[in-house]
């Protein structure tokens, strides 16, 4: 606690974590009030990198401190047990991220006391922040221990850590995320004052039996493989593993693998089996997919919805939302409606019933939630019909990734198009990435997405005041570096309070007076 290494990291950390917090709390320029779970997810992201470097700094410092000064050759002739030296560096780690974690709780109150909270929460501190960061600390520093204890000297160790951590980065970034065989992995945890981690923090603790379990085996490997006297070459270390692995040893990894097949096998069951799991590249290849098979139809004509009646049953235990409702629909067009199409928004929404008056379903395709609907006779004009629909809403388990909570054990907050079937198809939901488009091979196009909208076959710019830019289709790609020009010449038109009419022309654009502009 002593090192000037370690001073300084943690006030660059506390630096850091003071100026999120002043900088953030608030909201579309709001000062928020200074709640206990806002506070710790600023924390978290503020000392998390400062605590991963100190974990593995120092991982690597204490395994190689004695042959550092030059007393390793000593210590390693004296009869001690590897894992009287293995444990306590293990535990030092241990209590440095912990006394670390208790600085970042110090920030935190220090931050609600000027703000003038009246209450702290220190109890959710410690559940919410102090033990679930420094267990997941905890993990990584018996990752780097490992590391040091394989390797040759402490760069070598440092360099196999951030050969790990960079392909974790790439690993997830490919759409490996599943915490299975992600190292320190477990589902989010969302946090609020109201619903406390709402049960599911349940769920990673799971996971950090899981990794527990494996870093105990990881630890028993260190404590074999552990580098004493002049003999490091890994030909003297293989056989101390296989004259090592009887006793005490071979019982703990024994324990330990019962303790992975247990956890993994539960951990297994709740995201595959009772959850839907897809990773990145599959759920954009499907959102793809959705859009090549049905976006055709976002022209169709389509009943409105005149009257939508309810029964919601929440059942907040079981996290299970029950609706039995019907639509009142009428045909507001000018022309004969034959077919319906319904789709639903919700994808683990499951409707048991779904039935349209005078309709029959001639087409239901179960992958996308995509229900075509024919009349007998087509719907004439001012013509209704009734649809009729039963739903259920039933999150059970954990996911692997951040968890859904609009159906919770102390609050629910759910949209209707999550429950009920949607009226005819849309754009809403279809990829905007242009790199994601380009990848599956889509148009590009754009949606409501910062200054651009597209309607139909015209290129729109709006500024934030609503005045609108429309630009020929030739001159898309010069589109963002005109969006600066177009803005300020609206806003100095409006200062003067002077109708808008903008043109654009190659690569310029005008303003001037017009009896058809908009303002």
């Amino acid at each position: 606690m002593r090192s000037p290494g370690l001073i300084v990291l943690l006030l660059l950390a506390v630096i850091n974590t003071g100026a999120g917090l002043w900088f953030t709390q608030t909201t579309f320029g709001t000062p928020s009030y200074p709640l206990t779970a806002q506070i710790i997810g600023t924390i978290i992201a503020g000392f998390g990198i400062f605590l991963m470097i100190i974990a593995v700094f120092y991982g690597g410092e204490l395994v190689w401190r004695e042959r550092d000064v030059k007393i390793g050759e000593i210590i390693d002739s004296t009869p001690t047990a590897n894992w009287v030296i293995t444990i306590p560096k293990v535990l030092a780690i241990f209590t440095v991220l912990l006394l670390i974690n208790l600085v970042g709780m110090c920030t935190g109150l220090v931050f609600q006391l000027i703000k003038g909270a009246s209450e702290f929460g220190i109890a959710s501190y410690f559940s919410w922040f102090i033990v679930p960061v420094t267990v997941d600390m905890l993990l990584i520093a018996i990752l780097a221990v490992f590391f040091q204890a394989l390797s040759p000297n402490k760069y070598v160790g440092w360099g196999l850590f951030l050969v790990w951590f960079i392909a974790r980065i790439f690993m997830r970034n490919m759409g490996y995320s599943n915490a299975l065989y992600d190292y320190s992995g477990s589902p989010g945890i969302p946090l609020s004052d109201m619903n406390g981690s709402g049960g599911f923090i349940s769920g990673a603790w799971v996971f950090w039996g899981y990794w527990l379990a494996f870093s105990a085996i990881l630890l028993v490997i260190a404590h074999l493989v552990w580098p004493r006297g002049t003999d490091t070459r890994w030909r003297s270390r293989l056989k101390r593993i296989r004259s090592g692995l009887r006793g005490g040893p071979l019982l703990l990894i024994g324990a330990a693998v019962t303790a992975m097949v247990g956890t993994g096998a539960y951990a297994y069951y709740n995201i595959k089996i009772l959850n839907r799991y897809e990773t990145s590249d599959q759920a954009e290849k499907w959102q793809a997919d959705y859009e090549k098979k049905y976006l055709k139809y976002e022209n169709l004509p389509r009943p409105t919805v005149k009257t939508v009646k309810v029964d919601a049953q929440i059942f907040p235990k079981e996290r299970r939302f029950e609706v039995v409702g019907s639509y009142a629909m009428r045909n507001e067009t000018a022309l004969p409606i034959s077919e319906v199409h319904v789709r639903q928004g919700g994808r683990d929404t499951k409707f048991s019933q779904l039935d349209l008056a005078g309709a029959k379903l001639i087409k239901d395709d179960k992958e996308f939630g995509y229900r075509i609907f024919r009349f007998d006779q087509p719907l004439a004009p001012g013509a209704e019909a009734e649809l009729k629909f039963k739903s259920q809403i039933w999150h059970r388990g954990f996911r692997n990734g951040a968890p859904d909570t609009s159906v919770n054990l102390n609050g629910t907050f759910i949209n209707n198009r999550e429950f009920a079937p949607i009226i005819g198809m849309n754009r809403g939901g279809v990829l905007e990435d242009r790199t994601q488009r380009r990848r599956q091979g889509l148009p590009l196009n754009c949606g409501w997405r910062n200054w651009r909208i597209c309607q139909q076959r015209a290129k729109i710019m709006c500024a934030p005041t609503g005045s609108c830019l429309t630009l020929p289709s030739r001159l898309m790609p010069i589109r963002h570096r005109l969006h600066r020009d177009v803005r300020s010449r609206i806003k100095r038109r409006r200062a003067a309070a002077l109708p808008i009419s903008c043109q654009a022309h190659r690569s310029t654009i005008s303003c001037r007076s017009s009896p058809r502009a908009t303002s």
